[in-house]
């Protein structure tokens, strides 16, 4: 057999320390079905390998680990492995600086809105006002402030127009919905000015004022964060709050991690650039407080689970079914074959993606039978937990807390955490185990300066501080989290950890512990069955499955952000050179994956379409243009609020060009669909990106002004007000799904400007029919040609985890939304 018949895929100068280990991925060649090996090591006292090609490292020296087939030990393959008490540094650790290309600063008309109904208006608002308000009173259509803006009355709710605004797009202002009136879409009955620069508005229930004020982005910026800090913050966690019993309550979030992590760095930029340009002092304390914060809250969600040494766990494989996301609950019979059909060749080649059973079917079985079922090491140390709760802190965590959100774990005193879920028995099966009544390992201690987020928070109930065993903490983490933390860290790393030794040497040992973790599971998020987690996976098995190459891409992208972040703050070889493995050589090639992204999306849209032929006619689902605007309406966005921060961890610490080149082809791949977001920064990271030239986006506008005009239309009220209506005159939206008839609904959105031709209703209900196709494609024409955004106060508030073309969302106005959560 050739030389390649059997490899180990491990990386160049491959080193541990002692205490640590690593999952070695052997990589077969296709005649080769009984896939069964046996592994040893030269010398035992200074490495061990068992059955599945796990090396722990033991004491210092250098080792050959070798495997050969059991069914042919002539089928052989070495390694070799240096163990050293201080890992190899880094020659250099690389820092890039940017002069980059300024933005203007926006400063907009910044509509700020007071709302009271009828009966509380009586109180409220004085009397001469209150009698203008009242029908009969000097209510009108259309007035004129003194600062010579023009207000009238539409059918929509009111436009504002002001020629003295220095951007065109700000010279028409739109408002709608309860974001400005008091009812959601009832006719607003008369305006009054308020003598000033805004106006009094009257509708059937209630009564706002809308006044207006010149901001700088600067003084927004703090009136946003002091509201968030006062009504959001739940110990350094910032993602949400709801309205209740009067007073806002900060909530948790299933993605704590990531939503904290954004703004956590934002608050880091922005003290940076304050303690950088000699800010007043109390500023800098103010912004330094929130920022050092919430960047503790996220090194404790990393630290929190308290997780150490390893856990047994079954052997399932990747399910064959297409869609499926996860390992089956079949499993590897005690002393069976548990030989894969996992290809040679890197996921990166297509034509490796498909559905893959077992070469010997009979050795799995679908048993929980732990005594009948081989077991292989999975390592605990590097768990990120999603968020926590401190059990009987009302209204956090109540006595009566359902836990129906998920899989959560209560540490006990002893070192233990125990699985704690309100869900049913099939819902906890997660990658092929059930995730009930399990008990992890809780034993490691939380460092002093993460430990007072808890302890400053006293029990009401026995009046002493919270501790360790009152933590509650959600499991089932995913790459999204990931993503987050890691683009935190970097930030953190950069403008924390020179001036705070001990923030930074919490930052080092966290990554260094998050890296070990991948690299010791096989590129995997392990949780406390020993299986991944539901989105925690970026192995070449998952890769090759038809549900893994969607996911491969953004995947692979957050794996290899792991080990790079790793390398950087640790100025340790190893990680460097465990990114490089699995960037660029086979079997993995992940930098190459992470190219093809647009591509693999749109075959998947397409075999969608494809499956159900009857949906469309034959001309339409050919045609391009089509083809595009299904893609755009399908898409899921919130893998482009991961995919950017991917994007700035590796372009800010690679600078070998080849790759560098591949990651340009990526986020090219990505920017077909966010050259239309205006997403402000999504748009400073694309020119960060492209430093030698200004960046303009799919409607021509130069990005860091529209970047900073976004920020400045950005509603001051982060509620989940509506903002928009049917009958506004500017724009509107379609979903492609509902109109051509696959579904009532999409997933998301396409706005457009209105179009002067009419809507083609009769060419829409028959979609199948030839003799509409042209009328279709040439109304589908005209909608990509006028693609645009509305402005940021004149539609949904989320996160960016949606489109930005969406106009309507889960309008809730008791809901609180830093960072625009949907």
């Amino acid at each position: 057999m050739s030389m390649n018949t059997l490899w180990l895929a491990v990386p160049k100068n491959w080193e541990l320390s002692p205490g640590c280990g690593r999952s070695i991925d052997p990589v077969f060649a296709e005649e080769i079905q009984d896939r069964r090996l046996h592994w040893s090591v030269s010398d035992t006292r200074i490495a061990a390998v068992d059955a599945w090609g796990r090396v722990t490292a033991m004491a210092e020296g250098s080792v050959e680990i070798t495997a050969s087939c059991v069914a042919d030990p002539s089928v052989t393959a070495t390694c070799q492995l240096t163990v050293r008490k201080s890992p190899t540094a880094l020659p250099q650790i690389h820092r890039k600086e940017y002069d980059g290309v300024s933005s203007m600063e926006s400063s907009v008309s910044q509509k700020m809105v007071d709302r009271w109904s009828w009966e509380e208006a009586e109180a409220a608002i004085p009397r001469k006002i209150l009698d203008s308000l009242r029908p009969g009173g000097d209510l009108f259509q259309k007035v004129v402030t003194p600062d010579g803006a023009i207000w009238n009355i539409t059918e929509y709710g009111v436009r504002r127009d002001d020629q003295s605004e220095a951007l065109e797009r700000d010279r028409s202002m739109r408002l709608m919905g309860n974001r400005y009136f008091y009812d959601v879409d009832s006719p607003v009955l008369g305006i009054c000015s308020d003598g000033e620069s805004g106006i009094w508005a009257a509708t059937e229930h209630g009564v706002t004022h809308i006044h207006v004020k010149q901001i700088g982005a600067e003084e927004k910026a703090d009136i946003l964060n002091e509201i968030t800090q006062r009504h959001v913050c739940r110990r350094g966690a910032v993602t949400e709050a709801a309205y209740r019993n009067g007073k806002w309550v900060p909530l948790e979030n299933d993605n704590d991690g990531l939503w904290t992590a954004m703004y956590a760095a934002g608050e880091l930029f922005h003290y940076a650039v304050l303690r950088d340009e000699g800010a007043d002092p109390e500023k800098l304390r103010t912004v330094r407080k929130a920022a050092v914060q919430s960047s503790e809250e996220m090194l404790l969600l990393a630290n929190i689970p308290c997780r150490t040494g390893t856990t047994e766990a079954k052997i399932h494989y990747q399910t064959v079914y297409s869609g499926s996301r996860g390992f089956g609950k079949s499993a590897l019979k005690k002393d069976g074959n548990g030989s894969l059909p996992i290809p040679q060749k890197s996921p990166a080649h297509r034509e490796t993606i498909g559905e893959k059973n077992p070469f010997y079917p009979a050795d799995w079985i679908e048993t929980q039978n732990d005594g009948e079922l081989e077991s292989r090491t999975r390592w605990l140390a590097g768990f990120p937990a999603r968020n926590y709760l401190l059990r009987g802190l009302e209204p956090e965590c109540p006595e009566d807390y359902k836990f129906d959100e998920g899989i959560y774990y209560c540490i006990q005193p002893g070192g233990k955490a125990v699985s704690k879920t309100g869900k049913e028995r099939e819902q906890t099966l997660i990658n092929g185990d059930y995730n009930q009544d399990l008990c992890v390992d809780a034993g490691e201690e939380l460092p002093p300066r993460l430990m007072h987020l808890i302890s400053d928070t006293i029990n009401p109930k026995t009046g002493k501080p919270f501790g360790k065993e009152d933590v509650i903490y959600k499991g089932d983490a995913s790459l999204d989290e990931i993503i987050g933390h890691l683009f935190f860290y970097k930030i953190a790393y950069d403008v924390l950890g020179p001036e705070d030794p001990k923030i930074k040497e919490i930052l080092v040992s966290t990554i260094r512990n998050l890296a070990q973790h991948f690299s010791d599971n096989n590129y995997m998020l392990i949780d406390a069955s020993g299986q991944p987690c539901t989105w925690g996976k970026a192995s070449r098995e998952y890769f090759y499955s038809p549900s893994g190459s969607i996911n491969a891409t953004l995947a692979g992208a957050v794996l290899l952000c792991v080990f790079k972040t790793a390398a950087y703050m640790t100025g340790e070889e190893k990680w460097e050179n465990e990114y490089r493995l699995a960037a660029g050589e086979e079997p993995y090639q992940y930098a190459d994956i992470m190219t093809q992204y647009w591509d693999r999306d749109a075959e998947c849209i397409q075999n969608y379409i494809d499956s159900a032929p009857e949906l469309v006619s034959e001309k339409i689902k050919e045609d391009e243009t089509f083809q595009e605007l299904v893609q755009l309406n399908n898409l899921n966005y919130s893998d482009e609020e991961m995919a950017m921060l991917c994007f700035y961890l590796l372009f800010q610490m690679e600078t070998e060009e080849e790759l560098l080149s591949k990651y340009r082809l990526a986020l090219d791949s990505w920017w077909r669909s966010m050259q239309y977001s205006e997403n402000p920064l999504w748009y400073f990271m694309y020119q960060l990106f492209h430093p030698e030239e200004v960046q303009t986006d799919a409607y021509g506008n130069r990005m860091v002004d529209t970047a900073a005009w976004s920020l400045g239309r950005h509603p001051m009220d982060l509620r989940r007000w509506c903002a928009t209506s049917s009958r506004r005159d500017d724009v509107e939206s379609i979903s492609l799904a509902g109109q051509l008839g696959w579904g009532s609904e999409s997933r998301y959105e396409l706005c457009y400007k209105k179009l002067d031709e009419p809507f083609p209703e009769e060419a829409f209900q028959n979609p199948q029919d030839p003799r509409y196709a042209e009328a279709i494609l040439a109304h589908l024409r005209k909608i990509k040609e006028n693609l645009t955004i509305a402005a940021p106060d004149e539609r949904s508030l989320h996160k960016f985890n949606r489109t930005s073309f969406i106009l309507w969302g889960k309008e809730n106005s008791e809901y609180y939304n830093p960072m625009m959560m949907e």
